[in-house]
């Protein structure tokens, strides 16, 4: 049986993919809606699982699980420049003086902007004088 044949199927066509929306957490996306021609396949797309990590993700994992080669490694997160680390290796960057402003939300929550105060030329003569006056 059609499940969007009629006005009343249709608006119980809504309803139920609403429902299970709210029970799954996700919905059936746009360019699959004209395939939801019965029940039966709105409960084989809800039965099917999802998985929502991204493909580096998954190499991650596998490299965590032992199945990638030995010499490929991979760092979920990455290390971020940061003027205030004092670890010499993260408080030295290639690119001084340009300002790093964060716009994602998500990257807001993490990091702090970074922006800069003293000259653009970080090496120069006069600066090196300075810090060498004995």
């Amino acid at each position: 049986m059609a499940l969007m044949r009629t006005t009343y199927n249709f608006g119980f066509f809504c309803r139920l993919l609403s429902a299970l929306e709210r029970e799954f957490g996700h919905r059936v996306p746009n360019s699959l809606l004209h395939t939801m021609t019965s029940v039966d396949h709105v409960l084989l797309f809800y039965s099917t699982p999802v998985d929502v990590s991204t493909p580096y993700e998954k190499l991650h994992e596998d490299a965590e699980r032992g199945r990638t080669p030995p010499n490929l490694h991979v760092q979920r997160f990455t290390k971020r420049y940061s003027p205030d680390d004092p670890h010499p290796y993260f408080s030295i960057t290639a690119f001084p003086t340009i300002d790093k402003i964060y716009l994602t939300p998500e990257d807001r929550k993490k990091y702090k902007d970074i922006t800069w105060d003293k000259s653009p030329w970080v090496n120069s003569l006069e600066e090196w004088y300075e810090k060498n006056k004995k």
